[in-house]
């Protein structure tokens, strides 16, 4: 089983990001000393924490827009049911990285408004 750590996904010695010039070896950045004695805990973002379509939708939680090589795109977001308190308890729990496969602009802009207590 592979084993995700800061330094590096390893397989038993071997760090595997070696074998992939373009992937840091490091994943994460030096952990705080409040985080050292938590373990990580990986969240997804899209359809995990949120819904989000270019549809309008009825009662969106959030509206985002964001600029796409110079084309605006409104996006509608609804929150999933009880966001604010699992993100709450799983900040105490855990050290908590947000994930996302989504633009960068898209992503802190949903993230400034659905982490009210700074757990990412």
């Amino acid at each position: 089983p592979l084993e995700y750590s800061r330094g590096g996904v390893q397989n038993g010695s071997s760090i595997l990001l070696n074998n992939y010039p373009r992937l840091s070896s490091v994943l994460l950045p030096p952990a705080s000393p409040e985080m050292t004695q938590k373990k990580c805990f990986i969240i997804d973002l899209d359809e995990t924490l949120v819904h989000s379509s270019f549809k309008h939708t009825k009662l969106p939680h959030l509206k985002i827009c964001v600029n796409v090589d110079g084309v605006d795109y409104k996006i509608y977001v609804l929150k999933r049911p009880h966001l604010e308190y699992f993100l709450k308890k799983m900040g105490e729990l855990f050290e908590c990285v947000l994930f996302t496969a989504s633009l960068g602009k898209y992503a802190d802009q949903v993230c400034e408004n659905i982490d009210t207590e700074n757990v990412f």
